[in-house]
């Protein structure tokens, strides 16, 4: 009744709720009333809740949604971690490989370069031989 008597402030707690650092052993003990997620309490769900009080359903709505929230959270987390290292570890990897194009680029035009000098060197030789046979 505490946290109710101000209903804009008790909202703005359930609004702001850190759902992502939810408390385990707070989850634990709610858990007691909600029942596990694989067979929920019957008693503690929106649709039994809304024949005593639609506030109340909706707050055991909040609550069991929350706490499924968070378990789907403990699950993706890790993996969403091990996604932002391998993109890091991409992106590093593309960097380098940008370099390594840019380097293969660089040489690749030097190489054409150096054709060119050689096919004209070539053509003046020819040129050249062409002049003292005559």
């Amino acid at each position: 009744k505490r946290l109710m008597a101000s209903v804009e402030n008790f909202l703005q707690q359930l609004l702001t709720f850190d759902k992502d650092n939810f408390d385990l052993q707070a989850k634990e003990y709610v858990r007691r009333y909600t029942g596990p997620a694989e067979s929920p309490d019957p008693t503690f769900n929106y649709d039994y809740m809304k024949s005593k009080s639609f506030a109340a359903a909706g707050l055991c709505a909040w609550v069991v949604n929350i706490c499924i929230y968070h378990d789907i959270f403990l699950e993706v987390e890790p993996k969403r971690k091990k996604l932002a290292e391998a993109e890091a570890k991409l992106a590093d990897a593309n960097k380098k490989l940008a370099e390594v194009h840019a380097r293969v680029q660089a040489l690749n035009d030097k190489c054409a370069e150096l054709q060119a000098q050689l096919s004209e060197a070539t053509d003046e030789k020819n040129g050249l031989i062409d002049k003292a046979d005559r």
